[in-house]
């Protein structure tokens, strides 16, 4: 498999919803494209550094919708350009809540992101809102845009994360809405944390209840809709049955060093979920000093680089059949429920079921 580096382009903080978890400090702040060409120059530096054979370039914010077809334009003119240079590939994807989606944004959307976007949809819809309308209203306005996305030749994707009423509900209701009802074929199921300091609207859910959930949707998903990909299934079973650990950021090793995130003004941290919820996460800034490696030995850094051994330290997580893939988990989970990063991920007991679950199940079952 081909060595990547990733990472999570922030080029805007503002945002047309105002959801009830977003973890987003939601500045009226745009990338600059002088400042985007010295960050790319700069991550493709290191790409050739740590041999990367290409970037993957994850675009999120706010909502990327917030600029203008004409923005993205230009920023393609010069990443091609910038990439070019440095005789590095750049693969990209995008991931919007798709209420500001028309057809101008069409070709960009073929061009950048292959004809695909990465969405955001809940059922039921209790958290999510686009600015001053109430969460009754979003899902109406998602299909709205869905549609036209849809009518100009757009494959979507969906990220929902699940709430206390769709654990009451049940895996059958949630398939038969996200399948039959608004013709989703591809998801992904995320574990709701609290969105940065003092912002747990009580979104997190007992960890034995949602794996009950999540294992039950995919025998549904198994047996009434095998098409259907549901994440993270997809990938357990390629970890589990045929040898590819493709997995998603927080069952990681250690995330430091395989993706950051950046946000307009050039800050770089872990993730989108750290780079405005906590200013003190950060590596520093890219545009003050345009060296990716100096950034990864930062104090913030150094503390993640450390985690994963303070973890066998100080948790049972030796004893788990499962450590190889897990790893304790996500530092960011962890950070927001307990305040420290020295714990394991308080989804672990979600995850180890998942994993057992994947484990035994039959392989090549549906998509």
């Amino acid at each position: 498999m081909a060595r990547s580096f990733s990472i999570i382009l922030m080029p805007t903080l503002r945002c047309n919803a105002a959801c009830d978890y977003c973890f987003e400090n939601k500045l009226a702040v745009d990338m600059r494209h002088d400042d985007l060409a010295t960050i790319m120059e700069t991550i493709c530096d290191y790409a050739n550094a740590i041999a990367a054979e290409y970037v993957e370039v994850n675009w999120q914010g706010g909502d990327i919708l917030c600029l203008p077809p004409a923005w993205f334009e230009r920023a393609d003119t010069l990443i091609e350009q910038v990439a070019r240079n440095a005789g590095v590939r750049v693969h990209h994807a995008g991931q919007t809540n798709l209420l500001g989606y028309d057809t101008s944004y069409r070709d960009i959307v073929f061009h950048f992101f292959g004809g695909v976007l990465g969405t955001s949809l809940d059922y039921p819809n209790l958290h999510r809102r686009a600015v001053g309308q109430p969460a009754e209203e979003y899902e109406a306005a998602w299909r709205d845009r869905a549609d036209v996305a849809r009518a100009d030749g757009i494959e979507l994707g969906v990220i929902s994360l699940p709430n206390r009423q769709t654990l009451e509900l049940g895996p059958a209701a949630f398939l038969d809405h996200m399948v039959n009802t608004l013709g989703i074929t591809s998801f992904q199921l995320n574990t709701p944390f609290p969105g940065g300091p003092g912002k747990d609207a009580g979104q997190t859910l007992d960890a034995l209840d949602l794996a009950d959930f999540l294992i039950g949707l995919d025998i549904l998903r198994r047996n009434q809709a095998p098409h259907v990909r549901i994440g993270p299934f997809d990938v357990l079973e390629a970890a589990f049955h045929h040898a590819e650990k493709c997995l998603p950021c927080l069952w990681r090793p250690n995330c430091l060093k395989e993706f950051v995130a950046i946000d307009p003004m050039g800050n770089v941290a872990q993730c989108d979920c750290w780079v405005t919820s906590y200013p003190e996460s950060r590596f520093g800034n890219l545009l003050d000093t345009p060296d990716l490696a100096k950034l990864f030995i930062s104090p913030f850094a150094a503390r993640l680089a450390k985690r994963p051994a303070s973890i066998l330290a100080k948790e049972d997580c030796l004893t788990c059949k499962h450590l190889a893939l897990c790893h304790g988990g996500c530092p960011v989970r962890t950070y927001t429920a307990m305040g420290t990063l020295e714990r394991k991920d308080p989804y672990c007991e979600l995850y180890y079921k998942l994993f057992d679950y994947a484990e035994q199940a039959e392989p090549g079952v549906g998509a």
